[in-house]
Formats: structure tokens, C-alpha cells, sequence
């Protein structure tokens, strides 16, 4: 709000402020874990988990997502050794809270015909220019 007050011949403009309060996003994570696309079918896939909430390092369960899980658009990029992040937890935004439930997958596109052999051709040639002591 913008006020003036009269000095006699001087005028002061002042403004007066009110704090708007921002918005409040939080996210708190309960369980998270990563994934690899194992079998693909007409309903969904399988992926092997590693349990990240837990420490552990190696695929220690497998679980079944229905493409519902996905939105459209990944669910195109969805193929055999896609990676994922899945996580779980509460979503706070503007004092409404939530529980969520989102996989977030790691590199968009998938290896097609060839892509491992030239792969594998790529890192064969790089580890013969390894001098070993």
C-alpha cells in the first residue's frame, strides 16, 4: 500500500508492506529404491530392486508394475534393462499432504539391434589400452 504524508512543503512517500506468505513444498521419502526392467508383457513389467532405504547394494526383490504406474510418455521408454528409481512417501504442498507413490526412470530410450555389441566392442578396445602393473 502506498501512503504519502505532507511535511508542510516536503512529502514523504512511504510504503507499507505485508509479508505474503510463501508456498511450503516438502517431500519426505519413507521407502526408495532402484530398479531394472527385467521382462516386459501386454499389462506391465517385472524389475529386480535394490532396497536404497536399507543400504543393501544388490537386487533383492522382484515386483510388478502395471503400465497404469506410468505416464504415457515413459511408458514408450520403458524396454529390457531400463533403470528406475521408485520412491514412497508423503508430498506436502501449501499444508495439504499426501502420499505418493512415483517411479522415476533414470535414461529415457532403450538399446536397440546392435547397441550392446557396439558396447561391448567400445569397452574391449578401451580395456586393451589398460597397462596393468
Amino acid at each position: 500500500m502506498i501512503g504519502c504524508k505532507n511535511n508542510g512543503e516536503r512529502q514523504d512517500v512511504y510504503l507499507a508492506s505485508r509479508s505474503v506468505p510463501k508456498s511450503s513444498k516438502r517431500m519426505q521419502i519413507l521407502q526408495q529404491w532402484h530398479g531394472r526392467v527385467t521382462l516386459i508383457s501386454s499389462v506391465g513389467f517385472l524389475a529386480r530392486l535394490i532396497d536404497l532405504t536399507s543400504g543393501d547394494d544388490k537386487e533383492s526383490s522382484e515386483v510388478e508394475f502395471f503400465w497404469h504406474h506410468l505416464s504415457p510418455e515413459n511408458r514408450q521408454s520403458v524396454c529390457l534393462g531400463t533403470t528406475f528409481k521408485w520412491l514412497i512417501g508423503y508430498k506436502t504442498n501449501d499444508g495439504t499432504t499426501r502420499r505418493f507413490s512415483e517411479i522415476k526412470l533414470d535414461r529415457p530410450g532403450c538399446w536397440k539391434g546392435d547397441d550392446f555389441k557396439k558396447a561391448d566392442a567400445c569397452a574391449d578396445k578401451l580395456s586393451q589400452g589398460i597397462k596393468w602393473d
